[in-house]
């Protein structure tokens, strides 16, 4: 059974209340009297047990994603947390008298989250774009890069296959023909 909220009044995850994520009190002793005090319980001192949930939190302050940053590939991976976290400095805000106002998503944070998930999909995007071009610009056999050569203007390249030999000459006609460029490739 998940621990209840220890805020006054706040009915997170008891019987009679709404099932909530809630975070320990820090170890850091001046950050673990910020949230004493933001909680406003006379009397109280933390235990190893004490917990404040989710209702108390900005949206902004909880993070349901982490990410990481690969440099040898130049992509960031983003995976959800089975279990949300806290940013460090998050301090209690959120009053018990007003929970529905901690559901909706702050104007600010909806805009990071848009903009996040637009950049995730541009990048993804990309990616594939990437792969599908390294994928047609690669060839395993003079056959294969032959198919794949048929983009050229004929009227000024001509292609020409002998034996394990490809032959690519680039032609000018006037005033009488001539190679300007020729690539030879040998299987």
């Amino acid at each position: 059974m998940p621990s209840c909220c220890c805020v006054p009044l706040c009915k997170g995850n008891y019987p009679d209340g709404p099932k909530v994520s809630v975070f320990k009190f820090p170890d850091d002793k001046d950050l673990r009297d910020k949230w004493t005090n933001a909680i406003k319980r006379e009397h109280f001192e933390p235990t190893k047990s004490s917990r404040v949930c989710e209702l108390h939190f900005l949206q902004c302050d909880i993070m349901h994603e982490t990410s990481c940053y690969d440099p040898k590939t130049g992509v960031t991976l983003t995976a959800k947390l089975k279990y949300p976290r806290l940013r460090k400095d998050a301090i209690p805000q959120v009053s018990v008298t007003q929970p529905s106002a901690s559901n909706r998503e702050s104007a600010n944070a909806k805009r990071m989250r848009l903009e996040n998930e637009a950049v995730k999909h541009a990048l993804a995007e990309s990616i594939a774009d990437d792969v599908a071009y390294k994928k047609n610009i690669k060839f395993e056999s003079l056959q294969e890069l032959e198919r794949k050569i048929t983009f050229l203007d004929q009227m000024y390249w001509t292609v020409v296959k002998h034996d394990k030999t490809l032959m690519i000459c680039h032609i000018t006609k006037s005033p009488n023909p001539k190679i300007n460029l020729s690539i030879v490739i040998e299987h």
